[in-house]
C-alpha cells in the first residue's frame, strides 16, 4: 500500500522540483542581467557662511560692557534728624526738584521763629540808633554796635531758614529712585546717604578699547562729533539682541590702564520708550572702523585657502543651488580674524568660512546650525 502511493506521487514531486529548479533560474538571471542599483546621493555637508560686505571698505568691532546710568546720586540730608516721610518707593520715577524724604522740621521751625524774632528787634533797635544819630542824639559809635548786631542776628537767621530747607530732600535731577538705604523713621545723621537716584533715561557704557585699535588714529584736530560721525556706534543689550540702540561717544581715555593696556571709553544712549533697559544689563557697542584704516573689502580670515600655485581663493556658494565654487582672489593685510580682499569679491557673495576641508567644486552645503 504504502509503496503504491510512493509509486502515484512520484511524478508529482517531479513536475514541483522542476518548477522550483526554474523559478530559481530565472531569478538568479534576472538579478545578473538588471541595472545597477543607483550610487549613493553626494552627503550634503553642514558648513559656515559669511556674507560678504557690500562693496565697502568698512569694518565693524564691537566690545562688551555694563550699562550704568549716566547719573547716579546718593541722596543725603544736609542736617540731622528724624525721617518722618518718603515720598516714593524704590523704582518709582522722582521728577526734578520734587522732594523724595522729608525730616521732622519741629526743632529747626523753632529756631527760624526765634532767630527771626532776635533779627526783627535788632533790626528795630538799629533804625532808632541811625535816627537818633541824625538828630544827634546818639554816638555813631553805639549805631555802628547795633548794627553788627543787626548783620549778626540776620546771618543767624538765613542759616535757620537753611536748615530747615534741609529738611526736605529733593531731587537733583529727574530719575528713578533706585534704592532706599535706611528704614521709615530712622534717625539719621547729616551726609549720611539714605536713598540712590539714577537717571534712567540717559544710560552709559563704560568700553575696555584695546590700544591695537588705536594705534594710528590719533588726530588731534578731530572732535567728538567727527569721530561719532566716522564711527556710528550702536549699542546692543544682550537680552535683546534684535534691537539696536544709537549712542555716542562721550569720553575717551588719553592713557592706557597700566594692568590691561586698554583705554575707558564712555558711550552714551538713550532707550526708546517702549523699552526699559536698566542699570546693570549687559550689552555691547558695535562700531564701524573708518574707511581710512581699512584697505579692501573684509572676510574672516578662515574663509580663504592657499592654492597650489601660491595664490588664494574662496569658496563661494550658489545660494540657488547651495552648490560651492572655487573663486580666486588677491588678500591683503590682516586685521585682527578678518583679512583684507583686494580683488576677485565685489560684496554681497556668501562665502564658506569653516568646514572648507572636505569641499569640492560643485558639492552641495548647507548652512550650519548651532
Amino acid at each position: 500500500m504504502r509503496q503504491e502511493l510512493q509509486h502515484r506521487l512520484a511524478p508529482v514531486l517531479d513536475r514541483w522540483r522542476a518548477a522550483a529548479a526554474l523559478l530559481a533560474l530565472s531569478l538568479a538571471t534576472a538579478v545578473g542581467c538588471g541595472d545597477e542599483p543607483p550610487p549613493a546621493p553626494d552627503p550634503v555637508r553642514p558648513v559656515k557662511m559669511f556674507t560678504v560686505p557690500g562693496g565697502s571698505n568698512a569694518e565693524t568691532r564691537d566690545y562688551s560692557g555694563t550699562v550704568k546710568a549716566a547719573q547716579t546720586a546718593e541722596m543725603a540730608f544736609e542736617v540731622p534728624g528724624k525721617i518722618v516721610e518718603f515720598r516714593y518707593v524704590e523704582g518709582s520715577e522722582v521728577p526734578e526738584g520734587e522732594v523724595i524724604a522729608r525730616l521732622d522740621p519741629r526743632d529747626y521751625q523753632t529756631r527760624v521763629d526765634s532767630a527771626q524774632a532776635t533779627n526783627d528787634n535788632n533790626r528795630i533797635n538799629l533804625e532808632r540808633a541811625e535816627k537818633l544819630v541824625d538828630e544827634g542824639a546818639l554816638a555813631p559809635i553805639e549805631r555802628d554796635r547795633r548794627k553788627t548786631a543787626f548783620d549778626t542776628s540776620d546771618a543767624e537767621l538765613r542759616e535757620a531758614q537753611k536748615a530747615l530747607e534741609d529738611t526736605e530732600l529733593r531731587a537733583p535731577f529727574a530719575g528713578v529712585m533706585a534704592r532706599k538705604l535706611v528704614e521709615d523713621f530712622a534717625n539719621v545723621q547729616a551726609k549720611q546717604a539714605v536713598v540712590v537716584l539714577t537717571d534712567d533715561q540717559h544710560l552709559e557704557i563704560k568700553l575696555a578699547v584695546p590700544e591695537r585699535d588705536l594705534a594710528g588714529q590719533r588726530d588731534r584736530s578731530r572732535t567728538l562729533a567727527d569721530i561719532n560721525a566716522s564711527i556710528e556706534p550702536v549699542v546692543i543689550v544682550t537680552s535683546m539682541p534684535d534691537r539696536r540702540f544709537p549712542a555716542a561717544l562721550t569720553e575717551l581715555a588719553s592713557t592706557a590702564d597700566p594692568d590691561t593696556r586698554t583705554f575707558e571709553a564712555t558711550m552714551t544712549f538713550k532707550p526708546p520708550d517702549d523699552i526699559q533697559v536698566l542699570p546693570g544689563m549687559t550689552a555691547k557697542v558695535v562700531i564701524q572702523v573708518p574707511q581710512d584704516s581699512v584697505s579692501g573689502i573684509l572676510i574672516p580670515a578662515t574663509a580663504a585657502v592657499a592654492n597650489d600655485a601660491g595664490g588664494s581663493f574662496v569658496w563661494l556658494v550658489d545660494t540657488t543651488s547651495m552648490q560651492v565654487s572655487r573663486q580666486p582672489v588677491e588678500l591683503g593685510a590682516l586685521s585682527g580674524s578678518s583679512v583684507s580682499v583686494k580683488s576677485g569679491l565685489e560684496g554681497g557673495e556668501v562665502v564658506v568660512v569653516s568646514g572648507i576641508g572636505q569641499l569640492t567644486d560643485g558639492l552641495t552645503v548647507r548652512r550650519f546650525e548651532r
